[in-house]
């Protein structure tokens, strides 16, 4: 017995079957492909997606150009990976429709996925297969997990295989009659398609091999010039798109070199990791993930068991055709091996053979008159409608069940106490731009391989010019660092506490922009985060408050009045002689505790740092002088705060005068600090307090 795959005239039954399954396949897939539709977040697991987004959303603000921003590794900020064929069409629908962009990328891709079917059809047609089996291919794409998810995701993917889909067609009609218009069309969508994602396009090299082969084959029998007329069709339709792709790729090789991150992301860098190695296509592991993505992602086992019962049963032509759609999808994981077997949605760009190869099964199911209809119908249609669908409910439909997941929390934070045209540093995220994206900022994402590159940080940071640093996100194991953070914290100009902070980040402002922040944020609620309104102060080791209300001390602190009841401090208070006026000498962290007289509201006071701190080869990073108001332990209430940095600020090298005025009288004891700097570095942190007036 032999399965029907002739393509002569179809059963008027199994057409009409076909068709049934294919306007129910197509409305399962519009189901599927719009559901959560008005959602604002990207919802896919790869932040692949983000990176594309974050092209689509400069190219919305600033326009579109070939050498594009991905501001994430820091200028200069282009560090093109593809052609933005797919960014462009998103950020212009959603400039010309007033759509929110994330929703604009969704129709883009959804858009491009269902104008790539027609050309698989005619492709299919034009191999000679049935118009059962070329619509059933159609229907398996449709009800296939694999594209029902990734084809609604912020991603290229759609993009890059309807380009390749309508080259291939274009390739077809070149070697077999359609010269001229065929010609054209493998031109025009082909260059897309390569300049769009080279890695898709390379994927049906396989078949356009095959199809140039076999144009071959059948012009061996005429005349010797009709073959080589022939070859160089092929030649004249291949040849200029290649050399278009490598151009890009040796133009956004250049671009991404003049960054001193993006090394890694250049042709040469991703070549292993694109590509795989030979052990790894020799490994259990590598075949086990081929099949996990086959089975959950792309064809689940029931049509996979049609598929290897019905191979058997064909007549010779249609297991070739099957042979050599499976040889096709093969191509894309034997090629890029390491692609594949790390990301699922690279199968995007090749599963289309390998449900191509079922329809030729299933189209013969259907055309087989020897089973009743109902048979036929229920078979194909329940293994493309329903196990289909129950394979994507198990996978990817996990994703619907679950809620989109909200931007990273520190991101509108971020947006309310910087400028559009400030930079923020990232250490501990890698360079997944969720963070610059959400955020809407540009960003020196330091990647992990090159977190200890201080030549490089040095570079992103010249390369900046006079957009400035506002901000700077520490997260993962890196936030409890200080060794790490501190001499960032200076070198940036932070401030030394974060102004925010969650489980596994922490954000630092910019010394200058801190206080305003302050106000910003008060009385804000942000999910997961917990602000940081009050300065920390670093804990001081010795907890023991030392006496100051004996008579030799008040005797010496007569430029205090009231004089201090007592002090912390890690180091003993001492007198010293400066300008002639003596000061009381209090390493960084100190505290004096006032007891203010009844009815007192007013505070002036002087202070400031030694110039030994500064001078002969010594390098405070600064202090702050703050004034509390402590009305029971542990709350106190910040009255003034002034960091001094005496190498930044020549006018820091002054003594800085105190003036608190407050609206009522004080009601709890009054704490004079002297925090360490914004590092928290209490190297070479020699302050002093010249005079104290609390009335």
């Amino acid at each position: 017995m032999t399965i029907a795959t002739d393509t002569s005239s179809s059963p008027p039954t199994a057409r009409r079957i076909a068709i049934a399954i294919l306007v129910s396949a197509a409305a399962l897939n519009l189901w599927l492909v719009t559901r959560d539709w008005r959602s604002n977040l990207l919802d896919a697991h790869e932040f692949r997606q983000v990176q594309t987004a974050i092209t689509a959303y400069y190219f919305r603000q600033d326009g579109v150009r070939l050498d594009y921003e991905t501001p994430i590794l820091g200028a200069p900020w282009s560090i093109p990976m593809e052609f933005p064929t797919y960014q462009a069409c998103v950020a212009w629908l959603s400039r010309a429709t007033g759509m929110p962009l994330e929703q604009a990328g969704r129709f883009t891709g959804i858009f491009f996925f269902y104008a790539g079917l027609p050309a698989l059809y005619l492709l299919l047609r034009r191999w000679k297969m049935p118009v059962e089996a070329a619509i059933c291919a159609v229907v398996a794409v449709l009800t296939s997990p694999l594209y029902a998810f990734y084809s609604r995701t912020f991603m290229i993917e759609s993009t890059a295989l309807c380009f390749s889909l309508w080259f291939l067609l274009g390739f077809w009609d070149t070697l077999h009659g359609s010269r001229w218009r065929g010609l054209a069309l493998a031109w025009i969508f082909g260059s897309l398609a390569i300049l769009t994602k080279v890695t898709t396009f390379a994927v049906f090299g396989v078949p356009a091999l095959v199809t140039g082969l076999g144009a071959l084959r059948d012009a061996w029998p005429e005349p010797r010039p009709a073959v080589w007329r022939r070859l160089g069709w092929c030649v004249l339709a291949a040849v200029p798109i290649l050399l278009l792709g490598f151009l890009w790729v040796r133009h956004s090789d250049h671009l991404k070199q003049l960054n001193p991150y993006a090394a890694f992301i250049t042709s040469t860098g991703l070549r292993e990791w694109n590509l795989g190695t030979l052990a790894q296509r020799f490994s259990a592991d590598f075949w086990q993930t081929i099949h996990f993505n086959i089975s959950k992602n792309i064809l689940g086992e029931p049509a996979q068991l049609l598929l290897l019962a019905g191979l058997p049963l064909l007549a010779r032509e249609g297991r070739l055709r099957v042979l050599l759609c499976l040889l096709s999808f093969s191509g894309g994981f034997l090629l890029f091996s390491n692609l594949y077997h790390v990301h699922d949605y690279y199968y995007y760009g090749s599963a289309l053979f390998l449900l191509a190869a079922f329809g030729v099964v299933a189209g013969g199911v259907l055309r087989e008159t020897r089973l009743p209809w109902l048979t036929r119908a229920l078979l194909v249609g329940g293994i493309l409608l329903g196990t289909q669908y129950a394979a994507f409910d198990r996978g990817y439909g996990n994703f619907y069940r679950r809620p989109n997941p909200a931007p990273l929390p520190l991101t509108e934070i971020i947006r309310q106490t910087t400028a559009r045209d400030d930079v923020v540093v990232v250490f501990g995220l890698d360079w997944n731009g969720q963070l610059a994206y959400y955020s809407q900022r540009r960003a020196i994402m330091v990647p992990h391989h090159r977190i200890d590159d201080a030549e490089a940080f040095q570079q992103a940071l010249a390369n900046l010019g006079s957009r400035r640093v506002a901000a700077m996100v520490v997260a993962g194991n890196l936030k409890n660092f200080p060794q790490f953070t501190r001499p960032h914290l200076q070198r940036l100009e932070m401030e030394g506490t974060p102004v925010a902070e969650t489980d596994n980040m922490a954000l630092y402002l910019r010394s200058d922009l801190h206080a305003s922040a302050i106000g910003q944020l008060k009385g804000n609620n942000y999910p997961g985060v917990q602000l940081m309104l009050e300065r920390r102060p670093l804990a001081l080791d010795m907890k023991e408050t030392h006496q100051l209300d004996t008579p030799a001390w008040r005797e010496r602190l007569g430029m205090m009045q009231p004089a201090p009841q007592g002090y912390q401090s890690i180091f003993p208070l001492s007198f010293i002689d400066l300008d002639g006026e003596p000061v009381v000498n209090a390493h960084a962290p100190t505290e004096l505790y006032f007891h203010p007289p009844a009815g007192a509201r007013h505070i002036r006071a002087r202070g400031g740092l030694l110039p030994t701190t500064y001078t002969g080869g010594n390098a405070t990073d600064g202090v702050i002088l703050q004034v509390f108001e402590e009305t029971a332990p542990g709350q106190r209430h910040l009255l003034y705060e002034r960091p001094l940095r005496p190498l930044e600020r020549i006018l820091d090298r002054e003594p800085a005068v105190i003036e608190v005025d407050a609206d009522h009288p004080f009601e709890g004891r009054i704490v004079l600090r002297i925090d360490p700097g914004p590092a928290g570095s209490v190297n070479f942190d020699w302050a002093y307090w010249s005079r104290v007036e609390i009335r």
